[in-house]
C-alpha cells in the first residue's frame, strides 16, 4: 500500500450499526502506471547522481 492516504474518522465507532469494512473504506485510485523496468533504472541512474 504504498503512497496510500488514509483519512480516519473516528466518530462512531462505538455504534456498531455504523461500522463499515475496511475494504469499503479504503478505495484505490490508479493515476498512472510505471513499469517495473523503468522504475529500477531510474531509480539507479538517482542515486549515481
Amino acid at each position: 500500500m504504498n503512497r496510500t492516504i488514509i483519512v480516519r474518522r473516528n466518530y462512531l465507532h462505538f455504534v456498531k450499526k455504523y461500522q463499515r469494512p475496511l475494504s469499503k473504506t479504503v478505495r484505490f485510485n490508479v493515476v498512472k502506471v510505471i513499469p517495473a523496468g523503468s522504475a529500477a533504472a531510474g531509480k539507479k541512474a538517482f542515486t549515481a547522481a
